[in-house]
């Protein structure tokens, strides 16, 4: 059960770095401040610690097609 978790682990810390890494290069494409970047992480980190399963599926509703 060790290893199973070990490579679970691995795994998610694979696509946060990913994610991040992602984040990182479009907002500097962007020119985006870091004021602006702090502020970004700050919302999103206070919205995930008060409601997590947004990261997993979307609050809105669905829009007309």
């Amino acid at each position: 059960w060790l290893a199973i978790g070990g490579i679970a682990s691995m795994a998610i810390l694979n696509l946060l770095v990913s994610f991040a890494l992602a984040l990182a290069v479009a907002l500097r494409s962007k020119k985006v401040p870091l004021k602006t970047v702090r502020q970004l992480l700050r919302v999103f980190a206070y919205r995930v610690a008060r409601k997590p399963s947004l990261l997993f599926k979307s609050n809105r509703a669905p829009g007309p097609m």
